[in-house]
């Protein structure tokens, strides 16, 4: 049968420590009745109440609850693999601040400015704001106004602060007057550069007056007509965006209409005096009355007599990768509040426009500069509920409708959400997030469910809450996340790279990470993770699954278990909401973990799974396929048959216990890729012999009951073949198939085209009717996308709902010297039509060049900011590694990558492997100038059966660069402690629901948790 059963008992001892690191603050490790010390169990003394991230400098700011001395206002700064143990520096050493309760910071800084100022407002000052910067001297601004209607008047002192924001030049906040709801507003306040001193400007334009401008109940932004507006909310939720240069305000309302045609609108656009002279507050409608209808997100109309209810709990702003700009909005139109949007904004590159910032016309995409460059002014043209782009998550969040999430978080084109309550049948907590997928010319298209959590479920070990998160932040340069505890909110904890923890130190249980490490000691080569959003998985079956090939062995894990009933197991036929997942723990249990053998198969370097659903003809052809260097392996039942998908369960059930691999001997050339989407199977394979030293194929196999029929020659049809016997007139020049991935061209998953990576470029399938159908090579017709150079592979995203997004990593030459060391990391966006179009958007998956051709204040340093030319004069192998610090342009050696802080990322070290989740980015790269390593391969321990190798590393490297202050990629190659003992990295991605991320090695696998 080709498998063992993983059993070990549980009172193993682990001298491993927990996943997540605590961050230490104030609190002092307790001492133990021993007279040992004993580990801190929480961070601060005093419950952590507001944070704000510093990206550029990596500087996580929490203000804490009164009484935490010092430390009311903390700050921990992100490390590229230190030793030290990570802690919070005490930031309030300022008087004025020592004890005090902070209940607002926001930064005070441009996007990748380095200075790393904060404001925020205090409890016991809260109608004044303050400023505090790397001196941690702190300036107050006097006592705040509220707005007035009396022109060339001050208006009244403030009663409190509601909502605070901040750029370079100004602080804004939101005052509340507590006798009159009509002068609640919005104060600027000016930042003198030299001193940092704080004094409120004259923010209504053509009133000499000291005040804020109004933003209440009677402010005209808010109503459609003369509709009466009730506020639901005292919060005012303020975005400063430095690209557009707007601010937003949001609140939840409800109108009432007293005629036909009246409505409100939630979220108001503000368009902000020059700075630093004026100052004033200019509040525009987000968009004309005439474009909102009863399903506008933002806003409404209704009819005589009705009520409407606008939610508006959280703002933030998405600039993608491909170039547009989205408003996403927590809330909504009507009761249904639990949904994320994502909407439409102008960006015209210019913000004396007035449009600029506006809700845009979702009808006028510009293909050429691909942005929204027209307002919405009618009926129709702004996004409703309805459309499948404005659905962040692809429906509700995970949670009820009493329920909200706790913090969330806009980067690159992520959303990620965390939750802070306890996880129920009914309710998710932790950390999920939704990734943007795109069209062909750069508009979002969809995006990914609900389905990943990216914080460990014990990533608060001692806490009441272990999974609960109230406030966290991504960090795009070291892929790591900080998370602060759900209760008592007093624990700050920081994902870590580990070799497999312990999760209940009681219990002793085995984490994922370090089973596999005991089983797949020879190297983890490849990985298949079947989550929540799996077809025929998700909804039929209650849980989930996880592969990893090794040397002559699959891993099975079972990952999570959905906590519905019934089916469908994925989303709640009555709410349409996710259904939570219950996280599995103890990977010591043979419930949840699985060894499978394949003799003699060698390396497993790629895994799939049919994918297919009960309904599908015929059902019983669910297979698990493993492609090695000796062939292509199949797990079926003990007499080859397929599975029905209701049949899988635990691991210790009769599916995979009876189950077997087989050897298919219509393959014994090296399997390189596999893939499917449930239509059919595509299997690349390449053979070398003496006469043909390089020939790939790509076959397309219909699904049968079993393998027998499957895999017989009438079943199987060769759609693509490399070299000059290829039929296909676009293939004939190319030696060798790296990868290929599916991309849908329909809305029902049922049509697709293959995309093709070659040493001769790229290429896609345009076969009538799509290539899963009837058809040969010459059917396939096999179409050029990108120029004849080498494409080493392509990532795909985790779980689409229609995949239309690509990442294919290209050789370049940075050197003029046809050595081709370096490389470039693409996205490519497909269409749903029958004769898809593929394109580039942007031509380079790196930061874009914006409005103002890139510029950005940047601390790189530009003197390195060369590379050798094709005009050197001294040949390529003569010149030395010294050059890599200079500008000769005969630095063949080490070069060094033409970058500036005002261009794009474009060249990168050899590019092994990608993964992203929209805002994290991680790379396997192997530099040119790598040392060579015996790395073990398929067993063999010496050196010499195994040839020398160079090292691949893990490297993470932001999209936006500049707002992360990433000059060169070779900046953020991770080089924490655990890290440096592995040798080659083969892959890395997130494993279901269980919030870990895991890289394959040579050893084993490598966790972040």
């Amino acid at each position: 049968m080709y498998k063992k059963t993983f059993i070990t008992l549980c009172l193993l001892v682990f001298n491993i420590n927990f996943a997540t690191q605590l961050i230490q603050g104030d609190v002092s490790p307790t001492t133990a009745a021993d007279g040992c010390p004993a580990n801190a169990t929480e961070t601060f003394s005093q419950e952590v109440q507001t944070t704000t991230y510093d990206r550029a400098n990596g500087i996580y700011y929490v203000g804490l609850a009164a009484g935490a001395g010092n430390y009311a206002i903390s700050s921990f700064q992100r490390t590229l693999g230190s030793s030290q143990i990570p802690r919070f520096k005490p930031r309030a050493t300022d008087m004025t601040l020592t004890n005090e309760s902070i209940i607002f910071l926001a930064m005070a800084t441009d996007s990748g400015d380095t200075s790393s100022r904060v404001a925020g407002v205090s409890d016991n000052n809260d109608t004044e704001v303050f400023i505090f910067d790397i001196t941690n001297k702190v300036r107050f601004s006097e006592m705040l106004k509220v707005y007035s209607s009396t022109l060339n008047a001050p208006g009244g002192n403030a009663s409190s602060i509601n909502g605070l924001e901040a750029n370079r030049c100004f602080i804004f906040a939101a005052v509340r007057d507590s006798s009159q709801e009509t002068d609640n507003g919005i104060a600027v306040v000016a930042i003198n550069q030299e001193n940092l001193c704080l004094v409120q400007t004259a923010a209504v334009p053509g009133d000499m007056g000291i005040k804020a401008q109004q933003f209440s109940s009677a402010s005209p932004q808010l109503k459609i007509g003369n509709s009466g507006l009730t506020l639901a909310d005292e919060n005012v939720k303020l975005l400063w965006d430095d690209q557009l240069e707007r601010l937003y305000a949001g609140i939840s309302l409800s109108a009432s209409l007293n005629a036909d045609g009246q409505g409100g609108i939630s979220v108001a656009m503000g368009i902000v005096g020059c700075c630093p002279e004026k100052g004033t507050l200019t509040l525009n409608k987000i968009a004309e009355d005439a474009a909102f209808a009863d399903n506008t997100i933002v806003g409404g109309i209704g009819n005589n007599g009705d009520t409407i209810d606008l939610t508006l709990k959280h703002l933030e702003i998405m600039h993608c990768s491909t170039g547009p700009s989205y408003l996403i909005a927590h809330g909504g139109n009507g009761t249904d509040t639990n949904k994320i949007f994502a909407l439409p904004l102008v960006d015209t590159c210019n913000p004396d426009d007035v449009n600029q910032g506006k809700l845009a016309n979702k009808n006028m995409y510009d293909v050429a500069t691909h942005r929204f460059r027209i307002p919405a002014t009618a009926a129709g043209q702004l996004a409703t509920e309805d459309d499948m782009f404005a659905q962040v998550g692809n429906g509700r969040l995970p949670i009820q409708a009493d329920q909200t999430i706790s913090d969330i978080q806009v980067i690159g084109d992520a959303v990620y959400v965390s939750f802070k309550i306890p996880q129920s049948d009914d309710n998710e907590t932790g950390i999920l997030y939704s990734q943007a997928q795109f069209d062909n010319v750069g508009k979002i298209k969809s995006w990914t469910p609900w389905t990943k959590r990216m914080w460990p479920i014990c990533g608060f070990p001692d806490s009441p809450s272990s999974a609960q998160v109230s406030f966290f932040t991504v960090d795009a340069v070291n892929g790591k996340v900080i998370a602060v505890d759900g209760t008592p909110q007093k624990t700050v904890r920081i994902t870590e790279w580990d070799e497999g923890g312990v999760c209940d130190p009681c219990t002793q249980s085995c984490s994922l990470a370090a089973v596999l490490n005991r089983s797949l000691c020879d190297g983890a080569y490849s990985v298949l993770d079947l989550d929540q959003s799996t077809t025929g998985i998700g909804e039929e079956i209650r849980y989930r699954y996880a592969l990893f090939g090794g040397t002559n062995k699959v891993d099975f894990a079972l990952t999570s278990s959905s906590r519905a009933a019934m089916a469908p197991f994925d989303v709640n036929p009555t709410t349409s909401t996710p259904y939570p997942q219950r996280v599995t723990i103890d990977y010591c249990c043979p419930d949840f973990f699985l060894e499978t053998e394949l003799p003699n198969a060698g390396c497993v370097t790629t895994l799939e799974y049919a994918r297919r659903t009960s309904n599908n003809v015929p059902s019983n052809s669910n297979y698990f396929f493993a492609g090695t260097g000796k062939g292509l392996y199949v797990f079926t039942k003990s007499d080859g048959s397929g599975f029905n998908v209701t049949e899988f369960g635990l691991l210790s059930g009769s599916a995979f216990q009876d189950g077997m691999w087989h050897k298919i001997a219509a393959f014994e050339n090296p399997v390189i890729d596999i893939k499917t989407s449930g239509n059919t199977l595509y299997v690349m394979t390449f053979q070398t012999t003496k006469d043909v030293p390089f020939s790939s194929k790509i076959y397309r196999i219909d699904f049968m009951d079993n393998i027998t029929d499957m895999f017989a020659g009438g079943n199987m049809t060769l759609i693509a073949q490399s070299t000059s016997t290829s039929t296909s007139t676009a293939l004939q020049n190319t030696l060798l198939f790296t990868q290929m991935e599916i991309i849908q061209t329909d809305l029902n998953n049922t049509q697709e085209q293959l995309v093709l990576t070659t040493n001769n470029g790229m290429f896609q399938s345009k076969q009538a009717g799509g290539i899963q159908g009837p058809g040969d090579e010459m059917d396939a017709n096999w179409t050029l996308i990108a120029n004849q150079t080498l494409f080493y592979g392509i990532g795909a995203i985790d779980n689409p709902t229609i995949m239309s997004t690509v990442w294919p990593f290209s050789a370049q030459d940075a050197c003029g010297c046809k050595t081709f060391e370096r490389s470039s990391i693409h996205q490519l966006n497909g269409e749903c039509a029958d004769d898809p179009t593929f394109r580039f958007v942007p031509t380079f998956f790196n930061h874009l060049i914006t409005c103002d051709n890139g510029a950005c204040e940047s601390q790189c340093d530009t003197t390195q900011s060369c590379c050798c030319t094709a005009d050197c004069t001294t040949p390529c192998e003569e010149a030395t590694t010294t050059c890599a610090k200079s500008c000769d342009p005969c630095c063949c050696v080490n070069p060094v990558q033409v970058n500036s802080p005002c261009t794009d990322l474009k060249l990168y070290e050899k590019i092994c492997y990608f993964w992203s989740d929209g805002g994290r980015r991680f790379f396997i790269i192997s530099p040119s100038n790598a040392k060579l390593a015996c790395i073990p391969c398929c067993g063999k321990k010496s050196c010499n059966c195994c040839p020398l190798q160079q090292l691949r590393y893990l490297e993470v490297t932001p999209f936006n660069w500049c707002v992360w202050n990433v000059c060169d990629p070779s900046q953020t190659v991770l080089r924490d402690c655990v890290l440096r003992n592995e040798s080659a990295f083969y892959w890395v991605r997130p494993i279901g629901m269980t919030g870990v991320i895991l890289a394959g090695t040579q050893t084993g696998v490598v966790a972040l948790e």
